[in-house]
Order: C-alpha cells, then structure tokens, then sequence
C-alpha cells in the first residue's frame, strides 16, 4: 500500500501476553459451541497465571496506537521476545526443524522470571 501512496495503513499486532481473563472466555461460549473435552485444571491455571504477568491491555493499546503513528508494519510490544524470535527465524532460514518445547515447563519457567511480559 505504501508503494502506491494508499491512505489505507495495515500494522501487525503481535501482543504476547497480555493481562486479561482470556483464559475464561468460553463463559461467555454459547453451549451449541462449546467443547465437549475437559480442560486441564492445570494447564488452565498456568495459563491465567502467565497472562496475569502480561502487559496491561492500556500498555498494549498505547504501543498500538505509538506504532501506527510510526508508520510500523510490526508492533511488537514485549521486546522481551526480540530474541526468540530472530532464533526462530534463523531456524527457519536454517531450513531446520522446529525447536520442540513442553508448554507446562516453558510456563512455569515465565512465571519464575522475574520481568513482566
């Protein structure tokens, strides 16, 4: 769109964790779409511990509305993921497999961290 001076912007959002009770939407499900599987209690409360840790939803919509002032493709507003990212591309650029990780012990180990996310 910038090729052809379009007035019409487009940015990507990618918010990492962000500290909200997302984890509880399916109250708000309508019973014809729910799941019929059962949630792990566990995995459900090391979720809404994470997401508690998360960036406040007010911090995130400021980096938005900074980023779009910016001109920026990509918002990213948790600089904390600067590096898992350029190693996940490199990975990719690398034409190698993707790394594999344990979801509970990679959540567990955000928790333990110190910084906000």
């Amino acid at each position: 769109m910038k090729k052809i001076n379009s007035k019409i912007g487009a940015s990507a959002l990618c918010p990492g964790f962000v500290a909200t009770n997302l984890i509880n939407s399916q109250r708000n499900q309508p019973k014809h779409l729910s799941s019929k599987k059962k949630q792990n209690f566990l995995l459900k409360q090391l979720a809404s511990a994470v997401l508690k840790r998360g960036k406040k939803p007010d911090e995130i919509a400021a980096k938005v509305i900074e980023g779009i002032q910016a001109d920026s493709f990509y918002i990213l507003p948790h600089p904390i993921y600067d590096e898992m990212i350029k190693e996940r591309y490199e990975r990719i650029l690398a034409r190698t497999e993707p790394e594999s990780i344990d979801i509970k012990t990679t959540w567990l180990g955000t928790l333990l961290r110190k910084e906000e996310y």
